[in-house]
């Protein structure tokens, strides 16, 4: 990454993370005196979009773009048909489009709009994870996903990583488990970009072992630890084979063995419905590594 693009990323995290901490606290000045401060105020409002579009539930996203079309102040209203349409279509054009529009406003403005923006996403990021998580997250994928010539599923596999921060409690489980269910059918779709997708993803989580160290994935449920050195065939249930085959795949991926990963999955995994629990378990070991390294 250019220098200087790594300097935009670290001042959009840090002011990103200084925003939601306002947000949290009420501190509705801080907030504005932050937007206005900023020197990357585009970036800064793309990446809110990026956050409403994943770890945002769709219900509260929902809720709030009727805030905010309740306004009928016709900036406003422009605003979200970009966002609206960047939502539902994903196009980079469209976010640029939006972050344009709403940093053109008086900085009063900004700060108003951004404050209804922050409460949705400050509300939905569990206790302990900041947006800077989400570049962490985000970046690694970059980093991954280039390596293998699959930039265009960055977005799509950042936001599947975000998903699992959800916390356990606040939602049902099987409420996590469609919400990731629908991302990958809506951004990962078909056999091949899922293989490409699950390849990448374990790039990621395999490059967080030392060599030789086993890769350790536990159940969602928390229920049981996991290893590379299990056999699928003898997991107990669906979820118990995925959590392995995904543990095999980020071993061979920390190795850097494309071809090992494939092998793995024609056998394990060949058809595109076994590939979804695969790629979630993947993504919730992804999430976890994030989480718990800020923590250090």
């Amino acid at each position: 990454m250019p220098e200087d693009t790594a300097d935009v990323a670290l001042e959009v995290a840090h002011t990103a993370d200084q925003c939601t901490l306002a947000i949290r606290a009420d501190q509705l000045s801080r907030l504005s005196d932050l937007i206005a401060r900023s020197g990357h105020r585009e970036e800064l409002v793309a990446m809110w979009a990026r956050l409403l579009v994943t770890v945002v539930p769709e219900d509260r996203a929902a809720e709030l773009v009727e805030q905010l079309w309740q306004r009928g102040e016709d900036r406003w209203l422009v605003a979200v048909e970009h966002f609206l349409d960047y939502a539902h279509r994903r196009h980079p054009a469209s976010l640029g489009n939006f972050a344009a529009e709403v940093t053109s406003w008086p900085g009063a403005e900004q700060s108003a709009f951004a404050e209804l923006v922050l409460a949705a996403i400050a509300g939905a990021l569990p206790e302990g994870i900041v947006p800077s998580h989400y570049l962490v997250a985000r970046g690694l994928v970059v980093e991954a996903a280039a390596a293998l010539g699959c930039g265009e599923l960055t977005d799509a596999l950042a936001g599947l990583v975000a998903l699992g921060w959800r916390e356990p409690g606040a939602l049902p489980p099987a409420r996590l488990a469609y919400d990731l269910a629908r991302h990958v059918e809506q951004e990962l779709p078909g056999l091949a970009v899922r293989r490409r997708a699950i390849a990448v993803l374990a790039l990621v989580v395999g490059g967080f072992r030392d060599p030789g160290e086993a890769v350790v994935i536990r159940l969602h449920d928390g229920a049981l630890l996991l290893t590379d050195g299990d056999d699928p065939a003898d997991a107990a249930g669906e979820a118990e084979k995925a959590t392995v085959v995904a543990a095999r795949v980020a071993r061979h991926g920390g190795r850097g063995d494309l071809a090992r990963i494939e092998t793995e999955l024609a056998l394990h995994a060949p058809e595109e419905q076994d590939l979804l629990p695969v790629l979630l378990a993947l993504a919730l070991a992804a999430g976890a590594h994030v989480r718990e390294d800020a923590r250090v």
